[in-house]
């Protein structure tokens, strides 16, 4: 379990790894027939809280496949308020900490705010998409007051589910399907029959939130003991708005990890999965298009 935690420390979180953690330049982001052709929904990507991924880098296949489906997309490292947020339809947050990953125990500390958290969450009542990606420590922490703004608790626990693996990878990277049970039908999950969590935290949703990515109940925190949340992804509706918060970043991303000589992908961008299909219908659902 030790050589699963540091593994997962390198995968998703240090800076001394960052080598080891590229975005894939041979993703293929195009889309055969782009929803948004005549208006173009704007996705404002937050690069402003020291951000693991950023649109550049590990999130390039996430921005190049939102731009090619009719979304304009720009990066931003200003603080959230009413007036930075007004213009767009689309807020994503992947992965923001309160210090760079470097400085240990203060990558901990709140990424946002008591503004900036009232200002998202007034902005999404009103109608805004937000897409909020977090992950294990130090990330659950650093995020956890917008989690819980929207109802959300979240664990700082990484799921281990030894009878859902996804095929020779870790024990914390999940296999959710139909007939397993762990993959929920809702808007964002139509035509999506397979989809990989790439080692992340529990989260306890609320009632309101429709979980579609669920776990196991044989499945353990990286501890060992019993899992403390009920979801890896929920939707959430909230007033005139729509939230998605999920427990791992990796899943909608498209990266390459080379660990001891190997380079394997990881992410949307690893074959025989349908990751690439929830891109697409999390940011549809996220302003109203689906």
């Amino acid at each position: 379990m030790k050589r699963i935690l540091l593994v997962l420390l390198c995968v998703g979180l240090s800076a001394a790894a960052r080598s080891q953690q590229v975005a894939d330049p041979n993703f293929d982001a195009r889309v055969e027939h782009p929803r948004f052709v005549r208006s173009h929904p704007r996705v404002l990507f937050d690069e402003g809280h020291h951000n693991v991924h950023t649109s550049t880098t590990t999130y390039k296949g996430f921005v190049d496949l939102l731009r090619n489906d009719g979304f304009t997309v720009e990066a931003t490292e200003k603080a959230f308020t009413p007036e930075s947020l007004a213009s767009y339809e689309l807020l994503v947050i992947a992965g923001a900490l309160g210090a760079p990953i470097g400085d240990g125990d203060r990558a901990k500390a709140p990424a946002f705010t008591a503004q900036e958290v009232q200002a998202v969450l007034a902005w999404v009542r009103r109608g805004g998409g937000l897409l909020l990606l977090t992950d294990h420590e130090p990330v659950a922490s650093s995020c956890a007051a917008l989690v819980r703004a929207f109802g959300v608790e979240p664990s700082g626990k990484v799921v281990v589910d030894r009878e859902h693996p996804f095929e020779n990878y870790y024990p914390t990277n999940i296999l959710a399907t139909r007939q397993n049970g762990l993959l929920a039908e809702h808007p964002v999950t139509a035509d999506v029959s397979r989809v990989v969590v790439f080692g992340g935290q529990s989260l306890l949703f609320p009632t309101r939130a429709a979980i579609f990515i669920r776990i196991a109940r044989s499945a353990r925190n990286d501890d060992g003991g019993p899992i403390t949340g009920n979801g890896q992804a929920g939707a959430i509706r909230i007033g005139r708005g729509r939230a998605i918060v999920t427990g791992d970043m990796g899943m909608l991303s498209a990266q390459l990890f080379t660990e001891a000589g190997n380079t394997n992908p990881w992410g949307m961008n690893v074959p025989g999965i349908d990751n690439r299909k929830l891109v697409m219908n999390i940011a549809h659902w996220l302003v109203g298009a689906r």
